[in-house]
């Protein structure tokens, strides 16, 4: 790095410069056109900041750019203070003018630069939002048949395939219900779990959003979509049949809020004949009543476990039952084995291991944890209890 600053930017060689990037990208793992991007002096000024405080040539700045400098505000303004008008045209067509930008005092010929810059965006920004209708309508033709293409032919790399793109659609609705259920419980007890809180909205980004494309797009862009001809309507009714089939949870969910949102935009097809064909209000019913003796399964286990440990309780059993009901929370707040309110959470690395089956989890997959035990459980774990009702719920309220 020093040997580009004093030998190659500093004289304003050419030659030098390209001989210095060229042999660090040759030893190093980096390609010639990123082996700049994370490049910067001893006080954090970037290679391209240099090179414009230098006053280098064009050409030199046009090869900084080639190998991965990054354009940023700093550079910008620099050039605008510095009077280099055609370095500042040449930055600007590598980035955007910065949204808090003032002129302020600079040359003629920077202010034409800066006005031709300004009407290059906004007719850019114009045609983005004239394209914006069609590009999100053929996306989600290629959504709905890759979906459907993933579902098809089953793998373990396109299961997460389709689980991703079931996300986009309609946002991981299961994980949702899990948060509001958080939420909602009492006021917290300490700092510490209102920290553990505040981690599950940090780590959404990671399990998927609340809302998906079907909720968010308006009815003129899904009415394009899904509705402007027989095979895009076909392959959306197929999709939301393949999900409605599926005794899997997240499917499950998938489908009904794929549904519902589509039912919400088109009331009217609610009626027509493609609905009874595809079976699609059996198949709510049929979720309904599933998800009831799921619930029902998970209550008589829980209700048994709850009759083996009275059973075999101690002659105190009685003074201690009363503290043991103010210590219990609702059925649906996960606890550890100390009878600690577990938190949800996703996890950020795949390192995590679930204390009930020993089984390891994948980064970005929900959790609940009690940190005091330093104690996790996996989802599929806590399905079959306390999520599971959880789940079983949103999944009875879409039905």
């Amino acid at each position: 790095q020093q040997r580009l600053f004093e030998q190659g930017l500093l004289p304003n060689s050419l030659p030098w410069t390209k001989g210095i990037i060229e042999d660090y990208a040759a030893k190093g793992s980096n390609r010639l056109s990123s082996v700049l991007r994370h490049v910067s002096d001893e006080e954090g000024r970037s290679a391209l900041f240099l090179a414009i405080s230098f006053g280098c040539s064009k050409s030199i700045v046009k090869y900084l750019l080639g190998a991965g400098a990054q354009v940023r505000p700093e550079e910008i303004r620099k050039c605008i203070v510095t009077d280099q008008p055609t370095i500042l045209a040449l930055l600007l067509r590598h980035s955007s003018l910065p949204d808090d930008f003032d002129g302020g005092q600079c040359s003629d010929e920077v202010a034409a630069v800066i006005s031709g810059a300004k009407k290059r965006q906004n007719a850019l920004d114009r045609k983005m939002r004239d394209a914006a209708g069609s590009f999100m309508v053929e996306m989600l033709h290629r959504l709905v048949k890759l979906a459907l293409q993933s579902r098809k032919h089953r793998s373990a790399r396109l299961d997460l395939c389709s689980r991703v793109i079931s996300e986009i659609l309609v946002g991981n609705v299961l994980l949702h219900s899990l948060k509001e259920a958080q939420n909602d419980n009492p006021k917290k007890d300490s700092a510490e779990e209102e920290h553990q809180s505040s981690g599950l909205d940090e780590g959404l980004a990671l399990g998927g959003n609340s809302i998906g494309l079907l909720s968010s797009l308006p009815a003129s862009i899904l009415q394009q979509a899904f509705f402007s001809d027989a095979a895009n309507a076909t392959n959306l009714f197929l999709l939301l049949e393949d999900y409605l089939c599926s005794r899997e949870l997240a499917y499950a969910a998938a489908g009904l809020t794929a549904l519902a949102s589509v039912l919400k935009h088109f009331p009217q097809l609610s009626s027509c004949a493609e609905m009874e064909r595809y079976g699609m209000l059996d198949l709510a019913e049929f979720h309904d009543e599933l998800a009831s003796n799921r619930c029902a399964e998970i209550l008589s286990r829980q209700l048994s476990k709850r009759l083996e440990v009275s059973s075999s309780g101690s002659s105190n059993q009685e003074q201690s039952s009363s503290t043991e009901e103010r210590n219990t929370p609702s059925c649906n707040v996960v606890m550890c084995p100390q009878k600690h309110k577990a938190h949800l959470h996703v996890t950020r690395h795949s390192s995590f291991r679930c204390d009930l089956c020993g089984n390891g989890v994948d980064r970005g997959r929900p959790m609940h944890g009690c940190r005091e035990c330093d104690w996790d459980a996996c989802e599929d774990c806590t399905d079959l209890a306390e999520s599971g009702l959880l789940k079983c719920a949103a999944i009875r309220e879409l039905s």
